[in-house]
């Protein structure tokens, strides 16, 4: 169980990795503007929704109609979005106290904004040092794993978060229209090698498990054979977004098409 202070120190990696503890008080439950991630996999409704608005948003961007923008493309950057922003807390968490916290879809809302990293909180449960304890606050922030422990922390990552949660949202998209499965797991590294950049960043002594986390994630399904390291030691993912594929948009840092 991850402690409010834990996910304090989470927050201070970036804005990717910032969870609400609002949801927690009662007068915020009832609150009309948040709602659980389930309902992008339980209503295609709510996913065509905020594929129409991504849309929307990339012709704007490009000077373009809505219609003039590919709705593969729009789904992409839609399903990169939720993935990256859902990873990132819960990557962050794993990479500098070790723990994978036991979040799922039903466990986390949303406040479906466009523009940056939409507002999230999860309801997994955190743990406050009460007066009776006699271990401070600082005292209770758990150690960043070793560099041995990280195998075995990613496996576990991915068998609970990225085949669990991650799963449900990209297979979602893989149901709302013809987009190929490998491009989506392509976006999925992608949210996890932007992670771990972020966290390197943000906590440079961290660099070594953050990269070790990525490369152990790439070992395993579902991130298998998803993405490489360049000879300069960046990664590379096997599969491009179609971002590029907007006029004027260029290529990604960690497109298969940028060393081209």
């Amino acid at each position: 169980m991850a402690t409010v202070e834990e996910w304090s120190r989470v927050a201070e990696l970036g804005p990717f990795f910032v969870t609400s503890l609002q949801a927690e008080r009662e007068d915020d439950a009832a609150d009309p503007s948040w709602a659980s991630l389930t309902t992008l996999v339980e209503d295609p409704a709510v996913l065509a929704s905020r594929i129409a608005q991504t849309r929307e948003a990339l012709a704007a961007a490009a000077q373009r109609r809505p219609e003039e923008v590919e709705w593969r493309i729009a789904a992409s950057i839609a399903h990169l979005g939720l993935a990256a922003r859902f990873v990132a807390p819960l990557m962050g968490l794993a990479v500098t106290t070790g723990k994978v916290a036991p979040v799922g879809l039903a466990q986390a809302s949303w406040r479906p904004i466009l523009g940056g990293p939409y507002p999230l909180y999860f309801t997994e449960s955190r743990h406050t040092p009460d007066s009776g304890e006699h271990a401070s606050a600082e005292t209770q922030l758990a150690a960043p794993p070793s560099t041995s422990d990280i195998p075995t922390i990613s496996r576990l990552f991915a068998t609970e978060i990225l085949d669990g949660p991650v799963r449900q949202l990209t297979e979602a998209v893989l149901r709302s229209g013809s987009i190929a499965s490998g491009l989506l797991w392509g976006n999925v590294v992608s949210g996890v090698g932007g992670a771990a950049k972020m966290i390197q960043m943000a906590r440079p002594s961290l660099s070594t498990q953050a990269t070790l986390f990525v490369d152990e994630l790439l070992r395993h399904e579902p991130l298998l054979a998803t993405a490489m390291r360049r000879e300069n030691g960046q990664l590379q993912r096997r599969s491009c977004c179609l971002m590029y594929r907007l006029p004027g948009a260029g290529y990604c840092g960690d497109c298969s098409f940028s060393a081209i």
